[in-house]
């Protein structure tokens, strides 16, 4: 015990895995012959020191132990029994083992047979029992155990053979010649595992540590040593390898773990165990307790040092000394206040360009990435705006080679723009439901490409469901027009598809698309038999290898039979036996290890799966790329993540090495083949021992393939069903009263009765009035409309519905009805007229505005139209008196009062401005110079009020924002064309902006891609120069000489300093008339008027320069606690 403990640490952690069986145990089979001849010896060698701890008179009886465990100690050195033996007729089976609950229990001896000595002396019974034994022994028999892959039945080593050949065939040919015998028996609790990760066999508990303790247990008892002696030995012979743990210095954990055990066992004895027993283990776990406690102090004061002080190693003067050293001069210019004013040039825009339908869908849609990264929201209106308008007439200019091209250029393009809209839409339903509609129609371009390309997908389901489409909000004419499209586009493709069966499907027959399209396509057709007339080839020379092993074999076990072991005699004149050393062992060792590769069929033993595998290796990109769209926008889209069932596949079929080299698919391929089950190359069945039959090498396909979906690492058949749009498409009610009300909002099955029974539920900050009207505001689908001319609220009412016979709105059909849309359009005039000139009805104004949109694109009628164009222009006039009087009311206001209002005045101005916000001829709503100037004066209003983070904004104010994006970018072109041709319009909102504007030049548009920018030069004077004017249509941006009139530029408002003073305030502000000055406040923040300019010096942006006019001894609190800041030069001037 000692020469292997002070030699290989990794022996004593094997014994004390075996014996203690710690928490940690390792994760795969350490069993070896080494192993079990150390454990052996290290049991061995204790029994003798134990022998010191027994009193005379039993010292006999314990050398019959000395004796059984020195022969159990030399069978296993001179390898009669292996550790494989052991392990495979010892070991419990594998599934006892784990589906005990707790420790398994077990009796020993097993059956017990008495025979008589007549029958014993006879001389043919022990050598036909040793016979017996032997072969039971080697031959392999169907006790062992096996599992069944792809058909075929092969060896599994990782579990136990079945004792049965033993323990039921031997014990009953013995009981013909006898009789049972009644043996006192032990019970033992077994303590076991099967351990198992990435490796060929599991870790099991030494089966022979289990043979030694039912040896000694069963010998000792049947003896006067009795079972005290058997307990008392274990403890010893684990406190003695805890003292070998504490010299090998062993971790924390394991020598915590022994102790505990050891201290156990001792409890457990009590006053049966002798006192210097008791006295041993007591000093081993003191031992053990002093150790820890030595470690926990050393980690103890490591942690109370204190970092080394070095005083000399610090430089004081150079830490200390100020940086700026070349500052004197600026600062000396900046409190002399003689800086001379420079005018800033202009510098030209560089916008990314504007693309058409041909520019984003290009191979790798490089383009919608670039503007998207250059400007999101843009971008994203840019690509729906340019599929919405041609993406038809792409698809008739596609030519039949160019197909698979073009639905590659489809697909990317697609998954470019939906993982960018989802997050930017986040949270909006009216612009997910525009992606969606966007990317319904891709889908619709791509199917009349493929169909177009493989007729045959047509008699197949579209996968598309008709429903999908009810939940979408769309509010605009056009839109829905778009839809209706696209509706009728899909019923048809329904019709069309008579075989009812899925593109998707796997199925063993004739009918699925893969197995029709096979049997079409002489290109799949050759390619399968490529692949089998490869295998087949390598099957023949796998048999004239395996003839070769199985000679070889047989030639060498003739030899080893012939041989004998070669014995050693140490330099002590014992008699050794070293497996290196003799010649028979090493032929032995040589036969054992003899074994053959597998040969695996590539392709499954079913033709028709065969077919739908050699599919899936040259499936046509075309229909690859129309799979791929299909399932994007049905799982990646619709389907919530927490729905989405994950897997974990073994293999791929682009992942089997066996095929890699035959698939033909675009690297783009999303939906393949995938199997739970490994192949025959890649498990621990891949190596056949030799001798070996043909049946048992030459094995059927073991990968059980279904359709697997990359992406989402999940089964097709799991994932593709489980879509669902709603929560896409349904407004999520903020946190508050109203916040238990979204189950109504949700849908519309519930009925007024419904309602009327879950009155219990409402908020006690909510009236049951409200509750009940916004409740069954949606109560029923065709009768949503008549509760909104009831209750004049609106919520939801844009949801599509479904679709009847003739491609009508089921949910809508009363808005075909002339006399409801005057009734509905009374009430809304005499709404407005109970509101007109309060501000804080802004959110009613707009939900009136909603509802005229909605009313002006279910109707053609002149009058109708008229009418609701009229409110609209008695909206927006009473709107704009409303944002003129909050303007003027902020610059009167406090900072707490102001920074309210502007809030107020961002919703004010999109309220107005959203009354341009509708379908069809935009002459009808601007058609005066008053349409321009309300149109430009809001812009610059929500461009100038809108926070730096939009995170501060309500829910409410966020969709108005959105929906203010769309309207702006919709009518672009068409306020730059009236703009250029009536400079009138721009010229009243410059003045209403900019009291100090002098009209002058003309206005007119950058070139492109920068021609949502108008330019134009105010008139000179005696005593002013003119300045540069620049307005953005899209953002509401007015720059004047390069400067924002109205707000500070980012590089000001983002810089700390700013942050610190200010925080999210936002400053109106105007051209400064200082020198050494750019801006200055429009008013007064906390009693002063501010100039500011962002200086430099050498090329490095240092900050804002201010400067406070008012009573010297009064500083703003905020600009106190920061002045000493290097980057701020604040001074303050009597005024």
């Amino acid at each position: 015990m000692a020469q292997y403990s002070t030699e290989d640490q990794s022996s004593l952690e094997y014994i004390i895995n075996h014996v203690f069986l710690p928490l940690k145990l390792p994760q795969g089979s350490d069993q070896s012959l080494e192993n079990d001849l150390v454990l052996s010896e290290a049991v061995f060698d204790a029994a003798i020191t134990f022998s010191d701890q027994l009193p005379s008179d039993k010292l006999r009886l314990w050398t019959n132990i000395l004796k059984m465990l020195n022969n159990l100690k030399d069978s296993i050195r001179f390898s009669v029994m292996s550790a494989e033996e052991v392990e495979h007729q010892i070991n419990t089976m594998e599934t006892e083992m784990m589906g005990a609950k707790g420790k398994l229990i077990c009796s020993y001896p097993g059956p017990a047979i008495t025979v008589p000595d007549m029958n014993i002396d006879n001389a043919t019974f022990p050598a036909e029992l040793a016979n017996f034994l032997v072969h039971m022994d080697q031959d392999v028999l169907d006790a062992a155990a096996t599992r069944k892959k792809a058909k075929s039945i092969v060896l599994e080593e990782r579990d136990t053979t079945h004792p049965r050949y033993i323990t039921e065939l031997l014990t009953g040919i013995l009981r013909g010649l006898g009789s049972i015998a009644d043996v006192p028996r032990i019970r033992k609790r077994i303590g076991d595992d099967v351990l198992w990760d990435s490796v060929k066999l599991p870790w099991r508990r030494s089966p022979l540590w289990l043979v030694i303790r039912v040896a000694l247990q069963t010998t000792l008892e049947r003896s006067a040593l009795g079972q005290a002696t058997y307990k008392s030995f274990m403890l010893f012979f684990m406190a003695r390898l805890t003292t070998l743990a504490l010299d090998r210095d062993l971790s924390n954990d394991i020598l915590h773990f022994m102790s505990a055990k050891i201290a156990r066992r001792l409890f457990k004895l009590g006053f049966s165990l002798s006192s210097e027993l008791s006295q041993i283990v007591s000093k081993v776990t003191g031992d053990v307790r002093s150790v820890l406690e030595e470690r926990w102090g050393s980690v103890q004061n490591a942690q109370r040092a204190s970092p080394l002080w070095a005083p000399e190693t610090l430089r004081i003067l150079r830490d200390t000394h100020l940086s700026l050293n070349t500052s004197r001069e600026y600062i000396c210019q900046a409190l002399q206040n003689q800086h001379s004013s420079t005018k800033t040039t202009l510098p030209n825009p560089s916008h990314h360009k504007r693309g058409t339908v041909n520019d984003f869908l290009d191979a790798e849609a490089s383009f919608l990435v670039a503007a998207h990264a250059a400007e999101p929201s843009l971008a994203l209106a840019d690509f729906e705006t340019a599929v919405r308008l041609g993406i038809d007439d792409w698809v008739t200019r596609i030519q039949f080679q160019s197909t698979d091209s073009a639905c590659v250029s489809i697909e990317v393009c697609a998954s470019a723009y939906s993982s960018r809209a989802l997050t930017a839409y986040n949270g909006n339903p009216e612009n997910l439901s525009i992606m969606l509609l966007t990317l319904f129609e891709l889908w619709v371009a791509m199917d009349k490409i493929v169909v177009g390309q493989i007729p045959l997908l047509a008699e197949y389901s579209p996968e598309i469901p008709l429903t999908i489409w009810e939940c979408l909000l769309i509010r605009k004419a056009s839109a829905l027009d778009r839809l209706k499209t696209l509706h009728a586009y899909l019923k048809a493709r329904h019709c069309q598809a008579s075989s009812r069966l899925s593109a998707f499907s796997f199925t063993n027959d004739d009918k699925s698309f893969a197995a029709r399209y096979f049997h079409q396509s002489s290109k799949l057709q050759s390619l399968k038999d490529d692949i089998e007339a490869e295998a087949q080839d390598e099957r023949e020379k796998k048999l004239i290898e395996l003839q070769t092993m199985n000679q070889r074999y047989t030639d060498k076990e003739k030899l080893a039979e012939s041989l004998s072991h070669t014995p050693e005699v140490s330099t002590r004149g014992r008699q050794t036996h070293k497996l290196k050393h003799c010649h028979k062992c090493r032929l032995e060792k040589e036969i054992q290890s003899m074994t053959i590769a597998v040969h695996e069929w590539p392709l499954p033993a079913c033709d028709k799966e065969a077919i739908a595998v050699v599919f899936e290796l040259g499936c046509p990109i075309a229909l690859d790329m129309w799979r791929s769209m299909t399932f994007h926008v049905l799982v990646d889209v619709c389907t919530p993540q927490e729905e989405i069932l994950h897997t974990n596949a073994f293999i791929t079929l682009p992942d089997y090495p066996a095929l890699q080299h035959y698939r033909q698919c675009h690297p783009r391929q999303r939906l393949t083949l995938a199997s739970n089950a490994k192949p025959f190359s890649n498990c621990h069945y891949s190596d056949i021992p030799i001798p070996a039959l043909d049946t048992k090498v030459c094995v059927d396909n073991g990968l059980q393939f279904q359709p697997f979906d990359t992406t989402t690492g999940g089964w097709v058949a799991d994932v593709l069903l489980r879509w669902d749009a709603t929560k896409l498409c349904t407004f999520l009610l903020p946190k508050g009263p109203y916040n238990g009300m979204q189950q109504y909002l949700a849908g519309t099955s519930h009925t007024s009765n419904e309602v009327m029974a879950n009155q219990a539920d409402c908020h006690k900050d909510v009236t049951i009035h409200e509750f009940m009207a916004f409740a069954a505001l949606r109560s029923g689908p065709h009768l949503q409309w008549m509760n909104v001319l009831r209750e004049l609220r609106a919520s939801s009412i844009f949801d599509v519905g479904p679709f009847s016979s003739d491609n009508g709105l089921i949910w809508h059909e009363e808005l075909n009805g002339e006399p409801f849309l005057i009734a509905l359009l009374g009430e809304l005039e005499d709404l407005m007229a109970s509101i007109e000139g309060n501000w804080l009805e802004a959110v009613t104004i707009s939900t009136i505005i909603m509802l005229v949109w909605r009313i002006l694109s279910s109707t053609q009628d002149e009058s109708v139209q008229s009418r609701g164009y009229s409110l609209l222009r008695r909206i927006r006039t009473e709107t704009f008196m409303l944002l003129t009087q909050l303007s003027e009311k902020t610059q009167a206001s406090d900072e707490t009062v102001s920074r309210d209002l502007q809030g107020r005045i961002l919703d004010m101005a999109v309220t107005c401005r959203s009354t341009f916000d509708v379908d069809g001829s935009a002459s009808l709503l601007l058609r005066s110079h008053d349409d321009i100037k309300v149109f430009v004066y809001c812009a610059v209003m929500i461009y100038d009020n809108t926070p730096n983070q939009l995170d501060n904004l309500s829910q409410y104010s966020k969709l108005l924002l959105e929906r203010d994006k769309r309207c702006c970018h919709a009518l672009e072109s068409t306020i730059r064309q009236y703009a250029e041709f009536h400079r009138e319009g721009l010229d009243l909102a410059m003045a209403k902006i900019w009291s100090s504007y002098r009209p002058g030049t003309s206005w007119r548009a950058l070139t492109a891609p920068n021609s949502r920018w108008l330019v134009a030069q105010t008139a000179p004077s005696h005593s002013q120069s003119p300045q540069d004017v620049r307005i953005n249509l899209i953002s509401g941006c007015l720059l004047v000489d390069g400067k924002q009139l109205g707000r500070l530029p980012p590089t000001i408002v983002q810089h700390p300093t700013y942050q610190s003073i200010f925080s999210d305030q936002v400053l109106d502000i105007v051209a400064a008339d200082i020198r050494g000055m750019e801006y200055a406040t429009r008013g007064n923040f906390c009693d002063h008027q501010f100039c500011t300019e962002l200086y430099s010096m050498r090329g490095r942006q240092l900050g804002p320069f201010w400067t406070a006019y008012y009573n010297i001894h009064r500083h703003p609190k905020n600009f106190v606690s920061v002045h000493n800041s290097p980057q701020i030069l604040l001074y303050t001037t009597v005024q």
